[in-house]
C-alpha cells in the first residue's frame, strides 16, 4: 500500500520539452517598472459625507465580514469584553516593608558565604533580599486571602467539571474587587506589621475590549497563565465565550466571577486577579460609534478615493504612454492632494512579472504585497503577450505599452510600463527545472484530484475493498 503512494507522487512523467514547456510557463517573465497609487495619497481632497451618506455606507457593510467583500471593509465585531482586576505589585509589596535590624543581622550570620564582608559592607544586599523574602511571603499570603474571599461566595455553588454553575441573583452578590482589594490590604498590615495600601484595582466597563486591545494593556496584557504546562495569555480570555466545547483549560471564566483558581503574572512576577465585568458575542457593530467612528471614516473617503483613481485610469495610461515614464502620472496623482504633502510613491523598477509570483529583480529591493496578485499579473502578461520574447528593450520605447489594474483590497491603482520580455535562458532552466516538474506534478494530481483522496490510503482502500482495522495503533500487542 505504501510502495503504491509513493509511487503516485511520481506519477506525471515529463519529457524534455515537457519539462522546459513546463519551466517556460512558470519563469518567463514580464519586466516592468510599477508603481502603487494608494487611496491615501488623495483622501485629504474627500469632502466629510453628510451623516446620512455615512450612515448608509455604515449600513452597507454593517453585517460584513473584511473578507466577505473585495474592499476589506466590514464591521461585525468579534468578542469582546470588559474587564477588571487586581494587581499584586512586588515593588508595593517590597516597599512596604520595614527593615528589621535583628533579622538582617541573622541571616548575615546565617549565610557568610553569601555575604562574606563585614555587616555594614553588606547591609545593602541583605535589606534587598530581606525585602524580597518579606515581598514574597506577603503576595503569597495576599493570594491565599483572595482565594478565600471568593471561595466564601462560591464554595456551595455546584461545579460541573471544574466550572462553577452561578445562581441567578448572582449580579447582586458576586465579590466586588473593590471590596476584595481593601479587606487584603488591611489583613496583610495587621499580619505583618506594615502599611500596605489599598492593592490597584482597575475597572474598565466604559469601553468593550477585543483581544488585540486586552494585550495592549499596560502590565496585564502582557501577562499569562500558566496550567501545568499550559500558557494561556490573558488576552485570550475573549475565547472562552466562544467555545463549542466544555471548557477544560483550567480555568473558570465567566461574568462577574473572579479568576483566582490561577492568577495571569506578568515577566516582572507581578501577579493579576482579573473578572471579566460584561461580554458582547462577536456580531454586526450597532452603530457607527461602536465600529469606530475615525475607522468608518476613513474607509468611506478611502472607497470615495479609490473610486477617482479608478475613474482616471486611461487617462493615466495615456500619460505614461506619451512620455514613456510613470513619473508625469504620479505628478497628477500628487496634485490631487490638496494642500497636504503626502509621501510620492516610490517606482519599483524592473520587477519581474511571472505566472504566479513576482520577483524583485536586479534593481527593485522588493516588491510591494499588493501587487502580487493574480488580476494584476495577468493583466501585465496579457498585455505583452504580443511581443518577441527577444525584442530590444529601446523598440519598445517607440510605441510603449502601459497598463493600469484596479487593486480593490488595497484600495489602490498599479500603474506599469512594460519594459520587456524576459525569456526563461538556458542558464536558468538547469538551476529551475527540477522546481518547475516537482510544481507541476504536484499541480496536476491536485488538477486530477488525487492530492485530497489520494486512492490508496487505508479509508480509499477500505471503501473500496471493505478493509478493517484489526488492532489499533494503541493496543499494547499492536
Amino acid at each position: 500500500m505504501y510502495r503504491m503512494m509513493n509511487q503516485l507522487g511520481s506519477l506525471p512523467a515529463f519529457s524534455d520539452l515537457q519539462a522546459i514547456y513546463a519551466a517556460e510557463q512558470m519563469f518567463d517573465s514580464t519586466a516592468v517598472d510599477a508603481v502603487v497609487l494608494n487611496s491615501t495619497l488623495i483622501t485629504s481632497g474627500i469632502e466629510d459625507p453628510a451623516q446620512e451618506d455615512l450612515e448608509a455606507f455604515f449600513q452597507t457593510y454593517r453585517e460584513q465580514e473584511a473578507s466577505e467583500n473585495e474592499f476589506g471593509i466590514g464591521y461585525v465585531q468579534p468578542t469582546r469584553i470588559q474587564l477588571g482586576w487586581i494587581k499584586l505589585d512586588q515593588s508595593t509589596f517590597k516597599n512596604a516593608v520595614k527593615i528589621d535590624r535583628v533579622e538582617l543581622n541573622k541571616i548575615w550570620r546565617q549565610n557568610r558565604d553569601t555575604y562574606p564582608g563585614d555587616f555594614a559592607s553588606e547591609r545593602f544586599g541583605l535589606e534587598d533580599r530581606y525585602r524580597q523574602d518579606q515581598a514574597a511571603a506577603m503576595m503569597v499570603e495576599a493570594d491565599r486571602l483572595i482565594r478565600a474571599q471568593v471561595l466564601a461566595k462560591t464554595n456551595t455553588l455546584t461545579k460541573r467539571e471544574g466550572i462553577v454553575e452561578l445562581p441567578e441573583d448572582w449580579e447582586a452578590n458576586y465579590p466586588r474587587l473593590e471590596d476584595i482589594a481593601e479587606s487584603v490590604a488591611q489583613r496583610i498590615s495587621e499580619q505583618f506589621s506594615v502599611s500596605l495600601p489599598t492593592l490597584d484595582v482597575t475597572l474598565i466597563g466604559d469601553r468593550w475590549l477585543n483581544q488585540f486591545e486586552l494585550s495592549r494593556l499596560p502590565g496585564i496584557g502582557g501577562s499569562i497563565y500558566r496550567i501545568g504546562s499550559r500558557q494561556i495569555p490573558l488576552y485570550s480570555l475573549t475565547q472562552f465565550f466562544e467555545l463549542e466545547e466544555p471548557n477544560k483549560t483550567g480555568l473558570d471564566v465567566q461574568p462577574l466571577l473572579p479568576i483566582v483558581d490561577h492568577a495571569a503574572e506578568d515577566q516582572a512576577g507581578n501577579r493579576y486577579y482579573a473578572m471579566v465585568l460584561d461580554v458582547r458575542k462577536a456580531g454586526p457593530a450597532d452603530s457607527i460609534e461602536d465600529a469606530g467612528s475615525e475607522q468608518v471614516l476613513s474607509d468611506y473617503k478611502s472607497l470615495k478615493a479609490f473610486e477617482l483613481l479608478k475613474a482616471r485610469a486611461d487617462e493615466l495610461v495615456s500619460i505614461i504612454k506619451s512620455n514613456d515614464s510613470l513619473a508625469p502620472a504620479i505628478d497628477q496623482i500628487m496634485a490631487m492632494a490638496g494642500d497636504t504633502e503626502p509621501t510620492r510613491p516610490s517606482v519599483l523598477s524592473q520587477i519581474m512579472v511571472q505566472t504566479d509570483r513576482i520577483e524583485a529583480g536586479r534593481i527593485a529591493r522588493f516588491v510591494d504585497p499588493s501587487l502580487n496578485i493574480p488580476a494584476y499579473r495577468d493583466a501585465v502578461r496579457e498585455a505583452a503577450a504580443g511581443l518577441d520574447p527577444l525584442i530590444d528593450p529601446e523598440a519598445l520605447k517607440q510605441d510603449p505599452i502601459a497598463v493600469a489594474v484596479p487593486l480593490p483590497r488595497s484600495r489602490a491603482l498599479a500603474l506599469s510600463l512594460i519594459i520587456a520580455p524576459r525569456p526563461l535562458t538556458a542558464e536558468d532552466y538547469r538551476l529551475r527545472a527540477n522546481t518547475a516538474i516537482m510544481q507541476t506534478t504536484a499541480q496536476e494530481l491536485r488538477d486530477a484530484g488525487l492530492v485530497d483522496s489520494n486512492p490508496f490510503t487505508f479509508e480509499a482502500l477500505s471503501a473500496r475493498y471493505g478493509l478493517e482495522m484489526l488492532k489499533a495503533a494503541e493496543d499494547e500487542d499492536f
